[in-house]
């Protein structure tokens, strides 16, 4: 294949060959590969600038994700595969992000716990929520020592009932459903106050 004509286009750049078939490659990779016209690409050098350009469109994707919110390693996968990236090359720069400091399930566990337990969430919901979010079992166990809640306070039980009650009445429960509910919350209170 030999490259037939270059134009840039923000951060990207698009190769043209003269089997007419058109790359678009990042910038940056363009330039370390130096790429000018009539130069004759190899098969194999093409399929090595097809795997650059998608380890790079996928750590970008990532980056985007972070910049809004910390997410857990399996969150990042799930959304990275729905944008129909590779599979093996997302686990890779997974692997990638979290060795370099990027990403970390723990940091995310210890940053989910706080923010959930000042919505006056309980111990187990959020344990739960966490599994749910792809966190090893061991973390959410490690992490959620440093999280146990203070039912000995009866402000915080009073809130949590409240905020029980207003859920259970907006989900359209029978007076008997409610009563039971908040009775069966209640033990379970009790039941980590006297552990």
């Amino acid at each position: 294949m030999i490259v037939s004509e270059i134009s840039k286009k923000g951060n990207w750049v698009n190769v043209l060959f003269d089997n007419n078939e058109l790359f678009k490659i990042p910038y940056e990779l363009f330039v370390k590969n130096n790429l000018y016209v009539d130069d004759e690409i190899s098969e194999d050098t093409f399929s090595k600038l097809k795997h650059q350009t998608n380890i790079y469109q996928i750590k970008q994707s990532s980056f985007r994700y972070l910049g809004l919110r910390n997410h857990s390693s399996n969150e990042l996968k799930i959304k990275l595969l729905k944008k129909g990236f590779d599979k093996i090359i997302i686990e890779n720069v997974l692997i990638e992000l979290t060795n370099s400091g990027f990403l970390n399930d723990k940091i995310f566990a210890e940053n989910y716990f706080q923010f959930q337990i000042r919505k006056k969430k309980g111990k187990l919901k959020i344990q739960s929520e966490l599994i749910k979010k792809g966190i090893n079992r061991e973390i959410i166990s490690e992490v959620g020592k440093n999280f146990d809640v203070d039912f000995s306070n009866e402000s915080t039980v009073y809130e949590i009932g409240i905020k029980k009650f207003n859920s259970l009445k907006q989900k359209s429960n029978s007076n008997i459903q409610i009563k039971q509910k908040l009775f069966a919350l209640m033990l379970k209170l009790c039941s980590q106050l006297f552990r």
